[in-house]
């Protein structure tokens, strides 16, 4: 068996990237830049008004009286340059006039005749309430860099700057497969020795969380005929994840069956409960495959700690895996030692930071407790005690993943 970590560089080693795209801008919300966003133009692309009001020629604390020249509005260009005692009525986001000291809000004014108005304020500083042309980015500056996510707010920054379309990383494509005789549709009621189909629905829905564009090719019965006619079909797609079929029992035929569909092993089995007989290798055309153990806690263990992170890797050209946080557990914990185990908890913060209690979870096959769990907490093989038993105290440094 392999550590974690060690299957973490091997599944480094056959990643590449997927392709370059282009889309709408109105669909780039979740995407990843594969080109910078360079500026065509300043921003503002002239000196404008930040308010409704007057542009003032000059500031008068003797005699704060204004002519009004002209009347500026949304569209429109100044055609007067101010002196000393003219004003300009103009509206947000127009251009202001030449010989513009600053813009008062007309809150602070009052007409006091036709055409001339009075300043009710006696506070002025020069430049108030103008933002001058470049003085958010200048031309030829980047606003994004490749690689940036794409966030929904960041759309109507890209507008104001000419793109229509974006260059972007396009999605992995991820396959789903599961197998076995003993699985019937979640629709339907489970016969004699049989269950109802639980990870093809998950697996499904991690992938899609995790960024990939899915194809759920549904339910192989344990033949070999069956089983490499769908692994031929998910070998076109970047990954391709088969849960069920990868331990030591008379029917678990996928390493066989993906060898003959020319997927090379890279490991088999890793230092992990529950997850131990996680199968990985890579195909001619580079389709990267993970066979996951059956049991639906394994699965969801091993997506979460190497599918998931490979699908984003794919997409966004990186090499990064699991974000591993700090925390304390709330009680006395004793587990069964032996191998790297992620155990599910409820996290909750306190004063002394993140508090991890342990839910009684039953084992691999218990998927209910997972209703109640916000993260998996990593135990080590340290402390082991009581004949293979490991036992963590209260208040124990730990570290957690987040469901």
């Amino acid at each position: 068996m392999i550590e974690i970590e060690q299957a973490w560089q091997l599944i480094a080693k056959q990643t590449s990237t997927t392709e370059t795209e282009s889309i709408q801008l109105a669909d780039a919300a979740g995407r990843i830049l594969r080109n910078p966003i360079v500026s065509d133009i300043d921003s503002p692309p002239f000196a404008k008004s930040l308010m409704d009001g007057f542009a003032i020629g000059n500031w008068n604390d003797v005699n704060p009286e204004y002519t009004i020249v002209e009347v500026i509005t949304a569209g429109q260009l100044p055609t007067q340059a101010l002196s000393p005692g003219q004003a300009t009525q103009i509206m947000t986001g127009c251009p202001v006039p030449e010989g513009t000291a600053g813009v008062v809000m007309i809150e602070q004014t009052e007409a006091i005749a036709e055409g001339k108005i009075k300043l009710t304020t006696d506070a002025f500083r020069a430049g108030q309430n103008v933002l001058d042309q470049g003085h958010v980015i200048q031309t030829g500056e980047c606003l994004a860099q490749a690689g940036h996510l794409v966030q929904a707010h960041d759309i109507g920054t890209f507008a104001e700057f000419g793109f229509a379309e974006l260059e972007v990383a396009r999605r992995t494509r991820v396959a789903v497969l599961v197998t076995g005789d003993e699985l019937v549709d979640p629709a339907e009621s489970p016969g004699p020795g049989q269950i109802r189909n639980s990870n093809g629905s998950m697996l499904c829905g991690l992938a899609k969380a995790a960024g990939g564009e899915v194809t759920d090719l549904g339910i192989a019965r344990d033949n070999k005929e069956e089983l490499s006619q769908k692994i031929e079909q998910g070998l076109k797609n970047d990954v391709l994840v088969i849960a069920g079929g990868v331990s030591a029992g008379v029917l678990d035929l996928i390493p066989q069956c993906l060898a003959e569909n020319g997927v090379q092993q890279v490991f088999h089995k890793i230092n992990l409960k529950p997850g131990k007989p996680l199968w990985f290798g890579k195909a001619e055309n580079g389709c990267l495959a993970f066979g996951l153990p059956g049991n639906p806690v394994s699965s969801l263990v091993c997506f979460k700690l190497f599918a998931e992170p490979t699908i984003r890797n794919l997409e966004q050209g990186s090499r990064e895996w699991v974000d591993f946080c700090s925390g304390q557990l709330s009680s006395e914990f004793q587990f069964k030692a032996g191998r790297r185990t992620f155990w599910p908890v409820q996290i909750d913060l306190s004063e002394q930071g993140f508090m991890l209690n342990p839910l009684d979870w039953k084992g691999s096959a218990d998927q209910v407790t997972f209703l109640k769990a916000n993260g998996l907490v990593s135990l080590g093989q340290e402390n082991l005690e009581n004949g293979g038993y490991s036992i963590l105290e209260a208040g124990s440094a730990v570290e957690f993943i987040w469901l």
